[in-house]
């Protein structure tokens, strides 16, 4: 093995003087082989922020070419440079009509990240096509595919995960820029925050509160502040919760970004006060309507007491006037009766008149 003598005056094996030299090369503070380990660790700490300010300065640009004919390359375009408004132009590279967010499609329109590395991605834009019938979605969808170059606007940029949201119309991104969403994890419980009624389900209501994730308003919530059953959709219609509808409400809970509602204490107090109106209203009315009854009830009472006298009065003078009638018929017939006894024709007797027994 061939030593070399060192500056250090020692003799040091040729691939360890090599090693010094190499890493020497790389860092500006000359270094020597009897350095405490602080101090090799701060030069090497020096070593990696000259090579990232290294990797930083010398990021290679990365290009695409658009697809149709007389199409040449061009250098992309960062993500974190990106404006909201700003036109684009790409065509479909992937699409997805069945996801649960809505029909989607994804456009190749020139945009890129670097990591942490200085390694680019290619970043799709991403633009939602409106929740419909499945065959409108794939005739949207298709008639986009067919487009060399479709005309695009920057709607949406999210650069912590690299997303981006473009929108085929300018008015879109114009939306968009007036609501600015916010994160849903920022939300607290009882926070209470204003919405819109975006859609109807048989379990509930689906409400925009310019979050990033949209909250759900259960249908057991709207049956227990009206005090009554809720029929699907058509009921929370008539309870007025029809789209577009604006609605105050408070945050119930978010967990796993799903983001429940409840509503306020003064509503629910209002709805109960409303309620114990209506109730005594019912028993004012149940009351009223009892008296009533019982008021006719009576008069009822009292005039069928007054016919059934006038009505025994009457059956006495019959019956009155029926006897004495009967009593002078009967003394008639008695006596018709005592005439016709003498007048009749007696068979014993005759006999016994004829045999002389008469006489004893």
């Amino acid at each position: 093995m061939l030593y070399i003598a060192s500056s250090a005056g020692l003799l040091l094996p040729s691939t360890l003087t090599n090693r010094v030299a190499n890493s020497s090369n790389k860092s500006s503070v000359p270094r020597s082989i009897l350095w405490s380990k602080k101090d090799t660790k701060e030069a090497t700490d020096k070593e990696e922020i000259n090579l990232d300010e290294d990797n930083s300065s010398n990021n290679k640009p990365c290009f695409w070419k658009p697809k149709g004919p007389r199409s040449w390359w061009v250098e992309r375009v960062k993500l974190e440079n990106l404006e909201i408004g700003q036109e684009l132009s790409g065509h479909v590279v992937q699409y997805n009509l069945e996801a649960k967010t809505g029909p989607k499609l994804y456009f190749e329109c020139g945009i890129g990240r670097t990591d942490k590395n200085g390694d680019w991605s290619i970043v799709n834009g991403m633009l939602r096509l409106d929740k419909g019938k499945p065959s409108v979605a794939r005739k949207r969808a298709a008639r986009f595919r067919q487009k060399d170059q479709v005309q695009l606007f920057v709607s949406r940029v999210q650069k912590g995960c690299g997303r981006l949201e473009v929108c085929a119309k300018i008015e879109q991104v114009q939306k968009y820029d007036e609501e600015p969403k916010i994160s849903v994890t920022t939300l607290k419980k009882s926070q209470e925050v204003v919405g819109k009624v975006v859609k109807l389900y048989p379990y509930g209501a689906i409400i925009d509160i310019g979050a990033n994730v949209r909250g759900l308003l259960h249908i057991t919530k709207v049956a227990r502040l009206l005090d009554q059953y809720v029929s699907k959709e058509e009921g929370l219609k008539k309870a007025g919760f029809e789209k577009g509808a604006k609605v105050r409400l408070i945050v119930e809970s978010v967990e796993k970004r799903r983001l429940s509602l409840d509503f306020t204490d003064d509503v629910k107090e209002d709805a109960r006060k409303e309620k114990e109106q209506k109730q005594q209203l019912i028993d004012e009315s149940n009351d009223s309507q009892k008296r009533d009854e019982l008021d006719a009830w009576k008069e009822y009472g009292n005039q069928k007491y007054q016919d059934d006298n006038n009505l025994n009065d009457g059956t006495d003078d019959a019956i009155n006037d029926g006897n004495e009638y009967n009593k002078g018929y009967n003394d008639e017939y008695d006596e018709e009766y005592e005439d016709d006894y003498d007048d009749r024709y007696d068979e014993e007797m005759d006999i016994e008149s004829s045999l002389g027994l008469d006489m004893y």
